[in-house]
């Protein structure tokens, strides 16, 4: 049996694994062509379905808590 979870883990399981370039640059409060400057920097992974662009959450949450851990590249 599992133990109760917090509303935060609940949020987590819930979230897509990537999202679109435009909503990254929005969540993350800058432009789409920032966005691109840092992905080609390595600050950030662009990962290509078709035609579309997304952005790995897990590189948003390191952008957003900067801790060693969290670090993308």
């Amino acid at each position: 049996m599992m133990g109760k979870q917090s509303p935060i883990d609940i949020a987590r399981m819930q979230r897509p694994a990537m999202i679109r370039i435009s909503s990254a640059a929005i969540m993350l409060g800058i432009s789409r062509s920032t966005l691109y400057r840092r992905a080609s920097d390595g600050q950030f992974n662009i990962i290509k379905r078709g035609s579309m662009s997304y952005v790995p959450m897990k590189d948003i949450d390191a952008w957003l808590d900067p801790s060693e851990e969290n670090m993308v590249g």
